[in-house]
C-alpha cells in the first residue's frame, strides 16, 4: 500500500469505528485494520444495550451526548426501545431513589411494577428506578452503517489483517500486518481484549485491564412485549430481551487480565448463579436447559477521563466495562478532541 495515512486505527469494533468516524470528520486520512474477517470479539457479542440512568450523572450525560451522534449516522429502526429498571438494594433505597427522582427519573413502587409488567414477579422488591428512554441497538446494523459512512468518505477498512509488528521511522510508523504494510503518522489501538503478547510488543503498561464477560442467552418467548431491561445495583445482575427473541442475562465475574484464549471455563458455574437471579422475576416457567453461553473479553480502565498515550504517535482507547455501545460516540469524540489539540 503506497498511500500514507494520518491515522491507522487498530480494531474495527464499535470503538474503532467511532474513532474513525470522528477522525474523518476532522479531515484525517484513516485506515482501519482488524484481524478478523467479519465482525467478532466483544462488539459482535455485545448486547448493545443503551440505558440512560446511572448512579453517576456524568455517565448519563455521555449517553445523552452519544444519542445525538448516533442520530447523525444510524437509522432509527436499528434501535429497539425497552424500559430499563434499575433495581436498588433495600439498605440504600432512599439515597438512590431520591437522587434519581431529582434527576427526572420515575420511581415505581411494587404495585406499579405489577401493573406495568404483569407477567413478572415483584414480590421481593419494593421500588425500582424507571428509565423509559432505554433500549438496545442491533450491533451488526450499527457497525455496518458506520463502516459504510466511513468508506464513502475515503476510509480504507482492511479486515483479516492481523497486526504483526510496528516499525518507527523518522516521522511515521510502518504498521506490519499479516498481508500488507501501512505507512501512517499515528496509531490508535481500539481493540477489545489486550493479550499479554500484544501489550509487551507495543509497550502498553499495566493500567490497561482486561475484563472477562460470560453472557447467557435463553430461548424464551416473552409472554408480553414489555419485558424490561433490568440492572441490579447490588449484584450487578442484568437481563433484557434481544432482537432475535431471546433473553440475554448474566452476572459479573472476576476473571481479570487473562488472555481470552486461556479463560477458565466457568459456563456452568456462572449459569447457575445467573439462573438463580432470573428466577426471581420469572420463576421456573422458562426452560432453563435451553441456554447458550458465550464468553468474551474487553479492555477498560477505571475512568473515562482521557485516552492513554503509549508513546509519541501511539495511543490506546479503551473504556469497555461492558459499556462501549452506551457511550462510545461521545467518549471517542472526547478523546480525539484532546488528542488533536496536543
Amino acid at each position: 500500500m503506497s498511500a500514507k495515512f494520518d491515522y491507522v486505527v487498530i480494531g474495527a469494533g464499535i470503538v474503532g469505528l467511532w474513532t474513525a468516524y470522528h477522525l474523518i470528520n476532522n479531515r484525517k486520512r484513516v485506515c482501519i485494520i482488524d484481524k478478523s474477517i467479519n465482525l467478532q470479539g466483544a462488539t459482535a457479542k455485545s448486547g448493545a444495550g443503551i440505558r440512560y440512568y446511572d448512579p453517576d450523572p456524568a455517565i448519563t450525560s455521555l449517553v445523552e451526548d452519544s444519542e445525538m451522534i448516533y442520530k447523525t449516522v444510524i437509522k432509527s429502526d436499528s434501535f429497539t426501545p425497552c424500559d430499563h429498571l434499575y433495581v436498588v438494594p433495600s439498605n440504600d433505597t432512599a439515597n438512590l431513589l431520591n437522587q434519581a427522582s431529582s434527576r427526572g427519573f420515575s420511581i415505581l413502587n411494587q404495585n406499579e411494577l405489577r401493573k406495568r409488567y404483569a407477567h413478572m414477579n415483584w414480590d421481593f422488591l419494593d421500588h425500582a428506578i424507571l428509565d423509559e428512554r432505554a433500549g438496545y441497538w442491533n450491533a451488526s446494523d450499527v457497525c455496518t452503517q458506520i463502516s459504510d459512512y466511513c468508506q464513502r468518505r475515503g476510509t480504507d477498512i482492511r479486515m483479516g489483517c492481523a497486526l504483526s509488528n510496528i516499525e518507527q521511522n523518522r516521522e511515521s510508523f510502518s504498521v506490519l500486518t499479516s498481508n500488507l504494510t501501512i505507512d501512517a503518522e499515528n496509531i490508535i489501538f481500539a481493540t477489545g481484549a489486550w493479550t499479554k503478547q500484544l501489550m509487551n510488543k507495543i509497550g502498553i503498561p499495566s493500567y490497561e485491564v482486561n475484563r472477562t464477560i460470560t453472557i447467557h442467552y435463553l430461548d424464551y418467548a416473552m409472554p408480553a412485549n414489555n419485558t424490561p431491561f433490568i440492572v441490579e445495583h447490588e449484584s450487578g445482575f442484568h437481563m433484557r430481551p434481544t432482537n432475535d427473541g431471546q433473553m440475554l442475562f448474566g452476572l459479573p465475574q472476576l476473571d481479570w487480565n487473562i488472555d481470552p484464549d486461556l479463560l477458565p471455563d466457568r459456563s456452568n458455574e456462572q449459569a447457575a448463579k445467573a439462573i438463580t437471579s432470573i428466577q426471581k422475576y420469572f420463576g421456573s416457567n422458562p426452560d432453563y436447559s435451553r441456554i447458550r453461553t458465550i464468553r468474551s473479553a474487553d479492555s477498560f480502565k477505571s475512568t473515562v477521563e482521557g485516552y492513554r498515550k503509549v508513546s509519541n504517535g501511539i495511543y490506546a482507547f479503551s473504556f469497555g466495562d461492558g459499556a462501549s455501545f452506551k457511550y462510545a460516540p461521545a467518549v471517542t469524540l472526547k478523546y480525539l478532541s484532546a488528542l488533536l489539540k496536543d
